[in-house]
């Protein structure tokens, strides 16, 4: 009877994360938001641009605090965003994006991301959108209006 009982427990524990875990996941569209607007074949031209990275679960990709520039665009994996306190802000999955408000500001990293799982990222730093700037203006300028209204959504809701 007693073993019943912590099963019970142990269930509605678990049903009780995923229900919090749930209600902080992102799901992705199958499209990036920052892509918004771009043909395949500028999506293609942007992603490329990048640097491809590998993170394995528990790995770190950004660090509240530190200073970066780089924007990471989810592949493959799960990642959890951490406010320096400890609390889960997001989970995000493929077709999100994380370190936006450093790449457009400038300003320190606000918040820990985790890899959850074996995760797959293109980072897009500085350089990479000085390239489209400079060899395909109006996919840069479609990326940065993304960009900063992604940045406006996230400021104005902190």
């Amino acid at each position: 009877p007693q073993h019943r009982n912590s099963v019970g427990v142990a269930e509605w524990l678990l049903k009780a994360l995923w229900g919090c875990l749930s209600a902080q996941w992102e799901p992705a569209s199958g499209a990036v938001v920052f892509l918004e607007g771009l043909s395949a074949e500028d999506s293609r031209i942007v992603l490329q641009t990048g640097t491809c990275a590998t993170y394995q679960a528990g790995e770190p990709l950004i660090q509240a605090n530190d200073f970066g520039q780089d924007l990471y665009v989810i592949q493959t994996g799960l990642v959890e965003v951490r406010a320096p306190q400890g609390n889960t802000i997001a989970l995000l999955g493929p077709g999100r994006i994380v370190g936006e408000v450093a790449f457009i500001t400038g300003a320190r990293r606000t918040a820990d991301v985790i890899a959850l799982s074996p995760t797959q990222v293109v980072i897009l730093g500085r350089s990479a959108m000085e390239q489209l700037m400079q060899y395909h203006p109006p996919v840069a300028a479609k990326v940065l209006l993304n960009l900063s209204r992604l940045v406006a959504e996230r400021l104005g809701s902190s």
